[in-house]
């Protein structure tokens, strides 16, 4: 889970598809891939907007068909300063019991890259929404554990950005043996005579864990390797 301007948000990744079981009952499939698609487009084109629309307003000479590579669509996503999260209007449509579902306002976290992983509010607006869009969806269709990679990819950068120097924050080689959403291990390297030993601990944590969780997850361990180191 993220916060962000006083709203909670949470990331429709395959690992959390336990929610989506409670949320639609769709057992261990995961979120289906064409309704996380659809929120994908639908925040990929606003962002699109705001940016180009800062383009514009900078250079009213600019083409009217502006082309946007990534590297420069995350650079410019910063100098227009795109908010963190925005609002999006998501058509009405009937449901396979024919009810119909009304048009619908969520918001979600934006992103300086196309097709990232999506984060929703967390919502009963948007949850009733969500829920009625992953019924409606083939029963069969599964989620795209992509996501989950390219989250794994950004989640370490981010725990190594949190650790001193002499420690090194890998991919556990248990990961995928555990029924755990996130599992790495922390270790550091110290010669000792002529051997080099690797001091060592793993830690685990589920896709919802505050970042103050999972800081005093990285201190525990550091310290725990740390005490071995002096033994």
């Amino acid at each position: 889970m993220q916060s962000h301007g006083g709203l909670d948000f949470m990331p429709l990744l395959h690992r959390n598809q336990n929610i989506s079981s409670l949320l639609c009952s769709r057992k261990d499939y995961g979120w289906p891939r064409s309704v996380v698609r659809q929120i994908k487009e639908a925040r990929d084109s606003e962002v699109d907007k705001l940016i180009k629309a800062f383009i514009k307003k900078r250079d009213p000479m600019a083409e009217e068909h502006i082309d946007i590579d990534d590297k420069s669509r995350a650079t410019v996503y910063h100098e227009a300063e795109v908010p963190m999260a925005i609002e999006l209007f998501m058509p009405a449509f009937k449901a396979k019991d024919d009810k119909k579902i009304e048009a619908t306002k969520i918001i979600v976290m934006t992103s300086p890259k196309k097709n990232d992983k999506v984060l929703i509010e967390i919502s009963p607006p948007t949850l009733t929404w969500l829920k009625h869009m992953c019924i409606n969806a083939d029963e069969d269709e599964c989620g795209d554990p992509g996501d989950d990679e390219e989250d794994d990819k950004q989640m370490l950068e981010l725990l190594n950005s949190w650790v001193p120097e002499k420690i090194k924050v890998i991919q556990s080689k248990r990961q995928h043996k555990r029924n755990v959403a996130y599992l790495y291990t922390v270790a550091f390297h110290r010669q000792e005579g002529g051997k080099r030993l690797r001091l060592q601990r793993d830690i685990k944590f589920p896709a919802d864990a505050e970042h103050d969780f999972i800081k005093l997850l990285l201190e525990d361990a550091i310290q725990r390797i740390g005490g071995k180191a002096e033994e």
